[in-house]
């Protein structure tokens, strides 16, 4: 059934464009495409990229999976170009159980390794989390995997890296009699396991959506981000915050006006250690609505702001960053009415 979700959802022909914009002087200002560069699985079965990253030197990394006909297996696919869009190399990665295997999300380090996680069928443990860590050559270093208590659907949709080394990946895992938790896993640089982390909210039902989001602040701490059942609230928002050994610090967690279905999708940390969230939650008469929360290093929220499109439809948040000066940007899909589903971006300042 998931495979079905995700070719539904992510087949496309893999592909990536990328621009080059001068800086700016005048609203406007001329974009040129520089390249383009496609990849077609042998096959020529349908390909679906879900992360990319950019290295100091201009090198592209981009990381998926091909969506085959439901009996047949399926592997990470990992490629990467150089500055002018010429292919270097490409990896695939076929777990033990040689059936299902997805990359969800891609990160480097500062020595231009590569690293890709996604969920895995294991030999007897259904799907598992599979982290893949690769040289600046392609070469594969190691291969981490995690099977969650129940021995049951295990999936990582967000990694991160640290400036030692440290691996840490976030999604959701089966627990026993609570069915999906967060479970965040810390790895050192050789692929051992640290710790495990887990989070099972309130509700004690599903506790981990397809967008699982992590980040890390300059002393380790860790911070994860997505959507839990609450004990009468739906799903909501729920950000955790634990320390470099995997300690919870705080739970922070966020129910809408709508009392319905609330998901966070993107987190980022400024650097005094405010967190920054945004996703999707329901509005209640103007359906979903972009929510964006600033948190202290605390945990203690700070303010809410919400973006209802034009449409008075389904807007969702999917995306957020901050600039130099700590100003927040947030983008997604807003419905605008007639214009249909429209991308919306919006700026705040930090207060």
């Amino acid at each position: 059934m998931l495979r079905k979700k995700i070719c539904l959802l992510l087949c496309a022909v893999m592909f990536i464009t990328v621009f080059t914009v001068d800086v700016p002087k005048e609203v406007g200002a001329q974009v040129t495409e520089e390249w383009v560069a496609r990849y077609n699985s042998p096959g020529n079965y349908p390909d679906d990229v879900n992360d990319i990253a950019v290295d100091s030197s201009g090198n592209v990394y981009v990381t998926g999976g091909l969506c085959l006909p439901y009996n047949d297996p399926s592997d990470y696919i990992t490629v990467k170009y150089d500055s002018y869009g010429n292919e270097l190399w490409v990896r695939r990665y076929d777990g033990p159980a040689n059936k299902a295997d997805y990359a969800f999300a891609l990160a480097l380090d500062q020595s231009g390794n590569v690293y890709v996680t996604g969920r895995s069928d294991g030999s007897n443990t259904h799907s598992d989390y599979a982290t893949v860590k690769y040289d600046p050559d392609g070469n594969e270093l190691w291969v981490a995997r995690y099977n969650g208590p129940e021995n049951m659907g295990d999936q990582a949709f967000a990694i991160a890296i640290d400036s030692s080394g440290k691996v840490y990946v976030t999604g959701k895992s089966t627990g026993i009699g609570t069915k999906n938790d967060y479970a965040t896993v810390a790895y050192d640089y050789l692929g051992n396991e640290l710790w495990v982390a887990r989070y099972n909210g309130p509700g004690n039902h599903d506790d981990s959506p397809y967008t699982h989001a992590i980040s890390l602040d300059s002393v380790g701490n860790v911070y994860v981000t997505g959507h839990s059942t609450g004990s009468e609230t739906d799903w909501d928002y729920a950000t955790i915050k634990y320390d470099a050994f995997g300690n919870q610090l705080w739970v922070a967690r966020y129910n809408g006006p709508g009392n319905e279905t609330d998901y966070a999708t993107s987190i980022v940390i400024d650097d005094s250690g405010n967190v920054f969230v945004t996703g999707a939650s329901s509005g209640g008469s103007t359906d979903f609505d972009y929510a964006t929360i600033k948190y202290d290093s605390e945990g203690n929220e700070i303010w809410v702001q919400r973006y209802n499109g034009p449409g008075n439809g389904n807007d969702n948040a999917y995306a957020i960053v901050l600039d130099s000066f700590t100003n927040v940007y947030v983008t997604g899909y807003s419905y605008g009415g007639v214009t249909q589903g429209d991308f919306a971006t919006l700026k705040y300042d930090s207060d």
